[in-house]
């Protein structure tokens, strides 16, 4: 399952009837229909039966492997809208996207910032694609303002395309090259996590694992206390972050996340960590994942980490200390087993 967390909004692939029927709600059910009159008011939506709803989310739709052409958005616990995209021209990697937040009270407040730019970033980090964009009309200037804001330019205005209220509006077209998203997302600052930081680091956890506790076969720890770095966007917002714990010879990795995948911010971080070990005079740096958490183990390995101990049924033991570990991880795998691994490192 995708999941893309952010500082106020997290975007999901749609899992159960349940996400999916709220999604309904706010499309076909509420009365105030506030979000339609600025989503495409122009283009006449037919009306879908719940059924019919809960199928065209739920069956398997990708751009590419293991990227859905949309996600939900969720904020404080609701699906309140989602991101979406389609094919312009394939030939030419062009895809267009979009955004509805259709909860009002969560209009204006930074949040459909958020989840277009997490929504922008995935696709650009885990696809080839060369351009992505947006349509628009001249009166919906709160889209136009959240796209400029994450990077996308102004490419294209028709005049007098579209009529809303019998009163014509110019259509907008908006877009964002691969070459323009490298630019923005490299110069993203690294720093060591101190006091200062604390606040920010724990509101951190709080929103990608519903806490800073973390327990593992190796101990229980409160990642806010740990020594660690991070990276931070131009508007100090976290990026990635890493904690570390040294035990004698060993430094031991004990979370590492990114916001944005793709953009090397993890590789940076373990080398950051690994810098840290030796001057510690530590041996080897280790760290604990999952069998279900397919994209680290290849992250790790490709990196010079190699399997060192597989721990059968460590996560049962850890539920029993957290139960908010889920049952079923990646791709619905069942989360059962801990894997170490370990990477040798010199002195020199």
């Amino acid at each position: 399952m995708i999941q893309l967390n952010g500082q106020k909004v997290r975007l999901k692939q749609a899992v159960d009837t349940d996400e999916v029927d709220q999604l309904y709600y706010w499309k076909y059910e509420e009365k105030e229909q506030e979000a339609k009159k600025w989503n495409g008011p122009y283009i006449p939506e037919p009306f879908m039966t719940k059924k019919e709803f809960r199928e065209s989310w739920l069956k398997e739709n990708e751009l590419f492997p293991h990227v859905p052409f949309s996600l939900l958005i969720i904020i404080d616990g609701k699906v309140t809208g989602y991101v979406s995209s389609y094919w312009v021209d394939r030939m030419t990697n062009w895809l267009e996207t979009g955004i509805v937040i259709f909860d009002c009270d969560y209009w204006n407040g930074g949040y459909g910032s958020e989840a277009y730019k997490l929504w922008i970033d995935f696709l650009f980090s885990q696809t080839n694609l060369h351009r992505l964009g947006m349509s628009t009309w001249s009166g919906n200037t709160r889209m136009m303002k959240v796209a400029e804001k994450i990077g996308m330019r102004e490419e294209a205005r028709i005049r007098k395309a579209r009529i809303v209220n019998d009163i014509y509006y110019d259509a907008i077209k908006m877009g964002m090259l691969r070459e323009d998203w490298d630019s923005s997302n490299k110069n993203l600052k690294l720093v060591e996590i101190n006091e200062t930081l604390k606040d920010q680091v724990i509101d951190f956890f709080t929103l990608h694992w519903g806490g800073s506790e973390m327990v593992l076969s190796s101990g229980i720890y409160d990642c806010s206390t740990l020594d660690g770095f991070l990276t931070q966007n131009d508007q100090n917002e976290i990026i990635g972050l890493i904690t570390y714990k040294i035990k004698g010879i060993e430094c031991e990795i004990i979370s590492l996340d990114n916001v944005v995948e793709g953009k090397g911010t993890g590789s940076r971080l373990v080398k950051e960590v690994e810098k840290k070990a030796k001057q510690h005079k530590c041996k080897q740096v280790s760290v604990i994942t999952t069998n279900d958490n397919l994209p680290a183990l290849a992250f790790y390995q490709k990196r010079g980490f190699t399997i060192a101990t597989i721990l059968n049924q460590a996560v049962e033991k850890a539920r029993k200390r957290k139960p908010s570990i889920p049952i079923n991880g990646y791709n619905g795998i069942p989360i059962k087993d801990e894997i170490k691994l370990v990477k040798e490192i010199g002195l020199s």
